[in-house]
């Protein structure tokens, strides 16, 4: 999906990565404040930013512990989400 790979939770996708960089499922309530972390950009592969996703470049992943990090926002936001 995407041209990457894609991990779900629960039915629904929680990241993802596509050539080197991460992609996160934060939410649009937590997106504007997630762009304002380093290396992070709008996820946009289809020239119209997808709300809710971000980007996160290889460089902002030099580490288990950024990657986890991530994760675990992601994780939490589709804990929260209602079931299917």
């Amino acid at each position: 999906m995407l041209g990457g790979i894609s991990f779900l939770l629960f039915g629904k996708m929680v990241y993802g990565i596509i050539k080197n960089d991460l992609i996160v499922r934060v939410g649009v309530d937590r997106y504007e404040e997630m762009l304002e972390a380093p290396h992070t950009k709008k996820f946009d592969i289809t020239g119209k930013p997808i709300k809710g996703w971000v980007m996160v470049l290889a460089g902002g992943l030099d580490s288990d512990k950024d990657f986890c990090a991530w994760v675990k926002k992601a994780v939490a936001f589709v804990r929260a989400l209602p079931p299917k």
